[in-house]
């Protein structure tokens, strides 16, 4: 039995969400695909647990406009003062910005979830991340491994492993 990890995100998380109601950010977003993502899911419980309001705007792979997101979030009202997105997403949401003329983290503050096992775009802002590193994960999964096949020392009970690191960098700011 290998190890197994819950929430890998779960301090990370939490960092990202004390720091932005810290800055008076009251009403977050979480752009996402309309599918499971652990690392989304960890976030929002994260909000929900410390009480930050979070409006999520779902979409097909395939439709992500990031313009029309970015219009219709700064439209409502109250509106989300700061937005959670995979990287990808992040990135569009940052060049939507641009062209729309919403100062990045001035009008909004944008964190990305950055998972460093999958190809991110380029991008031209040092991105807020919320940062996944599978290494320790496969590092204590060898280790495991090898005690068991080596030592003969199976695993008795699964391991918390928390693989993710928040990191604020340039699109994070104080609440408009």
């Amino acid at each position: 039995q290998l190890p197994m990890t819950a929430a890998p995100t779960a301090d990370a998380s939490a960092e990202c969400v004390t720091r932005h109601k810290a800055l008076g950010h009251k009403l977050g977003a979480i752009v996402t695909p309309d599918r499971h993502i652990g690392p989304v899911e960890t976030f929002a419980a994260a909000a929900k647990d410390k009480r930050l309001k979070l409006h999520r705007d779902s979409f097909r792979d395939a439709d992500f406009d990031a313009r029309a997101t970015l219009r219709t979030l700064m439209a409502m009202d109250p509106r989300p003062t700061a937005i959670v997105a995979l990287q990808g997403e992040a990135a569009k949401l940052a060049d939507a910005a641009i062209s729309l003329k919403i100062k990045v983290p001035a009008d909004l503050s944008i964190v990305a979830i950055r998972d460093r096992s999958a190809t991110s775009p380029a991008v031209s802002a040092a991105f807020s991340t919320i940062h996944i590193d599978p290494r320790p994960m496969g590092e204590l999964a060898a280790s495991l491994l090898k005690t068991w096949l080596v030592e003969g020392k199976p695993l008795k009970a699964d391991r918390r492993l928390e693989v993710g690191s928040w990191i604020e960098r340039g699109t994070t700011g104080p609440a408009p």
